[in-house]
């Protein structure tokens, strides 16, 4: 029985620290559309650990939406590969403010997000069901980013980021929650992604806001 058991923590030495190097740091960039070789901002973390946005000079095209997202974070608790990982937020930029998907849909946010897998693309990277990509912006940065935006979206509103899918929009694999004290959004697969309203995507909002609760948004 003694020779298993020490045969048994043997094992379990040897493999773990195996399986810990085997757990993928994460490389995050940050690029303006017109620039997608020069990165405004990178940081390596862990899994787990949190990218924040941090204030700082920047280019002038870009100095606006990096301090509108100064303070946003994002985090993967469990990367789905077991090799280097590189995720790329490109900001879909016109100047200092992001590009509207379509002429008469505004948007309060405009990005890409792409990963790189041991410097490879991958087209579409799925993140594990209990383990999405998820990024919260605090409220300071969403009525910044509001102010940005061209048209008329306000903090009580019915705000969701969802993907753009050829000419139209979907949340499907995206859940987004808008409270007081931000928006957080569980995104679960790389692609481009907007901020807007549900009707100006065209999408069926799950639940309506209460009166209250968009006066407490507004007045907070």
């Amino acid at each position: 029985m003694y020779t298993w058991l020490s045969l048994f923590f043997s094992l379990f030495l040897i493999f773990c620290p195996v399986s810990e190097a085997f757990s993928a740091d994460i490389t995050w960039k940050v690029y303006l559309k017109q620039y997608p070789t020069e990165p405004l901002l990178t940081v390596d973390t862990r899994e787990g650990e949190d990218f924040t946005i941090p204030v700082r000079s920047y280019t002038s095209d870009a100095q606006k939406l990096m301090d509108a997202l100064a303070g946003t974070r994002f985090v993967i608790e469990q990367t789905p590969v077991s090799r280097s990982l590189e995720i790329r937020i490109i900001l879909n930029n016109q100047g200092s403010v992001f590009q509207k998907p379509r002429s008469n849909v505004p948007v309060f946010l405009n990005i890409t997000v792409d990963a790189y897998v041991n410097g490879s693309k991958e087209t579409s990277l799925r993140f594990l069901s209990n383990s999405p990509l998820v990024i919260t912006i605090p409220s300071s940065g969403v009525d910044a980013l509001l102010q940005l935006s061209d048209g008329d979206l306000k903090r009580g509103d019915d705000l969701l980021l969802a993907y753009v899918v050829g000419t139209r929009f979907s949340n499907e694999g995206i859940t987004t929650s808008n409270t007081t004290s931000g928006i957080t959004s569980y995104i679960s697969h790389t692609s481009s992604i907007v901020g807007s309203t549900y009707e100006l995507l065209n999408l069926q909002s799950p639940t309506k806001i209460s009166t209250w609760g968009k006066i407490k948004i507004l007045f907070q």
